[in-house]
C-alpha cells in the first residue's frame, strides 16, 4: 500500500492487502500520479508495462508549458 501512499490511517483503517487499489479514486493517493502492474511483483520490479508507461509521463513532462 505505501507505493501508492494511500490516504489511509492504520488506526482507523483496517488493512486489507488484497484491496484492488486501481480501483480506487486518485483522491485516495498522496501522489499526484500513480500507475499499478496488473500483478503483484517484488518491491522495485519495473515491469514492461511500468517501463512503458514511465516513459508515456516522461513524454508529457518534456513538452514546454503553453503560455
Amino acid at each position: 500500500m505505501s507505493a501508492v501512499a494511500l490516504h489511509r490511517d492504520p488506526v482507523e483503517w483496517p488493512v486489507d492487502l488484497y484491496t484492488d487499489i486501481t480501483s480506487l479514486s486518485p483522491e485516495h493517493s498522496q501522489l499526484d500520479d500513480c500507475h499499478c502492474d496488473a500483478h503483484n511483483t517484488e518491491h522495485g520490479q519495473v515491469t514492461g508495462a511500468l517501463a512503458d508507461w514511465i516513459v508515456g509521463r516522461l513524454g508529457k513532462q518534456a513538452r514546454p508549458a503553453a503560455g
